[in-house]
C-alpha cells in the first residue's frame, strides 16, 4: 500500500467522489449500502472480523458506537469502532484511498486509535465485489483492498461494428452534450436520459452527482425509491460491453449502474437494441424493467 505522503497534490474533491487530473470523476458512493453492511475477508486472522460500509456511517451500529463506519469484531465478539465515517475519497498518483480515522483506543495502549483505510483498485469485471484486509496491526489498524469497476480510468468507448461485412455505425447518436430523452409510459414513476457511445451531459437537475460523472449512459430520475435517496441514479455505465449483434438486432449492454435497492448485490444495468428503420432517426423506447435491469427498443436508420 501506498505511503501517507502523495505523490502529486490531489485533485479537487466532491462528497465520496475524486476527479483526476483531466477531470474525470471516480464516484464511490454507488458501493454505500443503506441497509446492510459489508463483512471484509480476513484471510491472516479469522479471530478478529471487520465489517464496514462506504462514505457514511454502519447500517448496524458498531456497539454503542454510532458513527463508525468500520467495526472490529474481536475474539471474545466484542465490537469496537475502526474508524469514523468520512466522505472524503483522495486520488494519489492513481490511486483511490477513503480513510477512516478515529476509532476506538488500541488494545496496546498509546494513544494509537482504530484506523481503517480503504484502497479501490480498477477491476473493470466487477462493480461490486468483495473487499479484503490486505495488512493490519494489532487488531486495531487495517488497511482494506477494494477491487471494483468504479476505480477505473476513463477509456474510449467503440461506436461502430462490422459484421459479416456489414459495418454498423451508432455514432451519429452520440450527442457531444445533453442526452436522448427516452419515451416512457404515461404512468412511469421515472424519466431516463440516455447517450449513445458516451456518457449523459449538461445536467440541470438537482442532485444529479450520481449521473454527472463523466461515465454515466443512462440516468435514471423519478421518484426517491428509498426514504434518503436523491431519486437520480446511474443506470449504466458506458465503459461497458461493445455492441454485440443478438437475434438480428444490435445490442448495447450498459452496466455497472448504482446499487438496486431491492437486491443490494445487483446494480442497475441498461440494455438497448436498435432495429433498423431507414426513415427516421427514432429515440430510445422504454420496453420492460426485471431485478433493476432496464430495457429499450431504438427504431433508427443507424442500425439498417
Amino acid at each position: 500500500a501506498g505511503g501517507d505522503t502523495p505523490a502529486q497534490k490531489p485533485a479537487a474533491e466532491r462528497s465520496c467522489s475524486v476527479a483526476d487530473q483531466s477531470g474525470y470523476v471516480f464516484n464511490m458512493y454507488a458501493l454505500h449500502n443503506h441497509t446492510d453492511d459489508y463483512a471484509v475477508a480476513n484471510p491472516k486472522n479469522d479471530n478478529v472480523k471487520l465489517r464496514l460500509n462506504i462514505c457514511a456511517a454502519l447500517a448496524k451500529p458498531c456497539g454503542d458506537d454510532k458513527t463508525a463506519a468500520s467495526c472490529i469484531t474481536k475474539a471474545d465478539g466484542s465490537e469496537v469502532s475502526g474508524g469514523s465515517a468520512n466522505r472524503t475519497v483522495r486520488y494519489f498518483d492513481g490511486t483511490l484511498r477513503l480513510e477512516y480515522l478515529n476509532g476506538a483506543a488500541c488494545s496496546s495502549g498509546g494513544a494509537r486509535k482504530g484506523k481503517t483505510i480503504i484502497e479501490f483498485t480498477c477491476d473493470r469485471t466487477t462493480h461490486i465485489s468483495s473487499p479484503a484486509i490486505t495488512s493490519s496491526e494489532d487488531a486495531c489498524e487495517f488497511i482494506v483492498s477494494w477491487p471494483t469497476s468504479l476505480a477505473c480510468p476513463e477509456q474510449s468507448v467503440p461506436c461502430r461494428v462490422d459484421y459479416g461485412g456489414s459495418l454498423y455505425d451508432l455514432s451519429p447518436l452520440h450527442l457531444a452534450k445533453g442526452y436522448w430523452d427516452a419515451i416512457v409510459p404515461a404512468n412511469s414513476d421515472y424519466r431516463f436520459m440516455i447517450n449513445v457511445c458516451g456518457a449523459v451531459d449538461d445536467f440541470k437537475l438537482p442532485n444529479a452527482s450520481n449521473c454527472a460523472n463523466g461515465h454515466t449512459s443512462v440516468c435514471q430520475v423519478g421518484k426517491p425509491a428509498h426514504e434518503g435517496s436523491t431519486g437520480v441514479y446511474s443506470a449504466g455505465s458506458s465503459q461497458s460491453s461493445p455492441i454485440a449483434l443478438k437475434d438480428g438486432l444490435l445490442e448495447l449492454r450498459l452496466s455497472n449502474g448504482d446499487q438496486c435497492y431491492h437486491h443490494h448485490q445487483r446494480v442497475r444495468s441498461t440494455i438497448i437494441q436498435f432495429e433498423c428503420d431507414p426513415l427516421h432517426t427514432g429515440a430510445p423506447e422504454f420496453q420492460t424493467e426485471s431485478d433493476c435491469e432496464y430495457r429499450f427498443l431504438w427504431r433508427t436508420r443507424y442500425a439498417c
